[in-house]
């Protein structure tokens, strides 16, 4: 329960980046997608397109935040 509160919480802030300048948190969306990636060696694994692992859509919302917060 407390992760979906964590995450109702981020989504949150995302959505407040969202009415200050759609462009840019377009752009932010763009360059840290959630893409899966197929590694040979251990199968698939998503991964952000700046190169961060996370481990889940948790984690992965959490960084997204992070960097908007810091834009």
């Amino acid at each position: 329960m407390r992760d979906i509160e964590s995450l109702n919480r981020r989504v949150a802030t995302i959505e407040k980046h969202l009415r200050g300048g759609v462009t840019d948190l377009t752009q932010l969306l763009i360059e840290h997608q959630f893409t899966p990636v197929n590694h040979s060696s251990i199968g698939m694994e998503h991964h952000c397109r700046c190169g961060f692992r996370p481990r889940h859509w948790g984690e992965w919302a959490e960084h997204v935040t992070d960097v908007a917060n810091a834009t």
